[in-house]
C-alpha cells in the first residue's frame, strides 16, 4: 500500500468545513504532529462550499466562503456532502470540489502527486456498507487522487485520542470495559465503540444528526418573522445562491454564540454583526 509513499495526507471533507493535514513517513521525530495545509487564500480550513463563475477568464470554480460572497458567482452550493449516489449533479459538484482542492495543492507544491497516500474521513454509518465506501473512494480517485482509503470519522477521532493520551491525561490501561468515542459533526453524529477487555474489532455507528440543523433552524426562524418574508422567498426561489449566503450568516451567528455563550445570558443580548443584503433587503 505504501510503496514509494513519502507522506500521508488526511482529507477531512466535512459537511460544514474542509481541512487537509499531512505528515512525512520518514520524519525522524516520531512524535511530530500532522501539519495543516493551506487550502485556499491563506486559509487552512475552509467552509465546504463551491461556486461556478463561468465568465471568469481563469478561475471558473471557486471554493470556500468566496464561493458564497462573490457577487459574480452564478451558481453556488453548500452542505452538499451526502451518501454517494448515481445522481449526476451530486457527482459533478463533489468531483469539482475535490479536484479543485487537489490540483491546487499539487500546483502550489504543497503535496507530492505521486508520493502521497490519502485517508478520507466519512460518516461511520457509510463504512458499514462496502459498496458505499468504494463509491466514495471512487469520487476521490476520479478527481485525480489515486491512492486513497476511507476511514470512519469517529475512528479517526479515537486514534487521535490515543495519540494524545499524554496531553489529555488519559491512561488507556486504566480504562475498563467499553470505550466510546463520539464525533459530533455538521451532518452526522458518529460513534466508535471498542471493548478494552477483548481484542475485538471496533464498532462504528452513526446517525444523520448534525449541527448544520441549527443553522437551518435559525434561518427558518428569521425568515418566518422577517417583514419582507414574501420578497425573500421569491428571491431564494429564483436564485438559491442568495439563500446559501443567508445560511452562512446564520452559521456565523451560531458559531459566535457557542464560542462565548457567557456573553449572551441576559435578555436582549444577541450574537449580531452578521448581515446579508439582497436586492436592497437585509437578512
Amino acid at each position: 500500500m505504501f510503496e514509494n509513499i513519502t507522506e500521508v495526507i488526511g482529507f477531512d471533507l466535512g459537511h460544514g468545513e474542509t481541512a487537509l493535514a499531512h505528515i512525512y513517513l520518514d520524519d525522524p521525530d516520531k512524535t511530530s504532529e500532522p501539519e495543516l495545509l493551506e487550502i485556499f487564500g491563506g486559509q487552512k480550513n475552509i467552509i465546504t462550499a463551491i461556486g461556478y463563475y463561468p465568465d471568469h477568464p481563469k478561475q471558473k470554480i471557486w471554493i470556500g466562503e468566496s464561493a458564497l460572497t462573490n457577487q459574480n458567482i452564478k451558481e453556488s452550493y453548500i452542505t452538499f456532502k451526502k451518501k454517494p449516489s448515481g445522481d449526476l449533479k451530486y457527482l459533478k459538484i463533489m468531483g469539482d470540489y475535490i479536484k479543485t482542492i487537489y490540483e491546487n495543492q499539487v500546483e502550489q507544491g504543497r503535496i507530492k502527486e505521486n508520493e502521497s497516500f490519502f485517508y478520507c474521513w466519512s460518516p461511520s454509518e457509510w463504512t458499514q456498507d462496502r459498496a458505499i465506501v468504494k463509491a466514495y473512494e471512487k469520487l476521490f480517485s476520479d478527481a485525480g487522487i489515486q491512492r486513497v482509503k476511507v476511514v470512519a470519522e469517529s475512528r479517526a477521532a479515537y486514534i487521535h485520542a490515543v495519540e494524545k493520551k499524554g496531553m489529555l491525561n488519559l491512561n488507556m490501561a486504566q480504562l475498563k470495559g467499553c470505550v466510546a468515542v463520539i464525533d459530533l459533526g455538521s451532518s452526522t453524529a458518529d460513534i466508535t465503540l471498542l471493548d478494552q477487555n477483548k481484542n475485538s474489532i471496533p464498532i462504528d455507528i452513526g446517525r444523520n444528526l448534525g449541527a448544520a440543523l441549527i443553522d437551518k433552524a435559525i434561518f427558518q426562524r428569521i425568515l418566518r418573522n422577517h417583514p419582507h418574508k414574501v420578497e425573500l422567498e421569491h428571491i431564494f426561489s429564483s436564485d438559491p445562491s442568495f439563500q446559501n449566503r443567508c445560511e452562512l450568516v446564520c452559521r456565523k451567528v451560531k458559531e459566535a454564540y457557542f464560542s462565548e455563550p457567557e456573553n449572551y445570558q441576559e435578555p436582549g443580548q444577541y450574537a449580531g454583526g452578521f448581515v446579508a443584503k439582497m436586492q436592497g433587503i437585509y437578512f
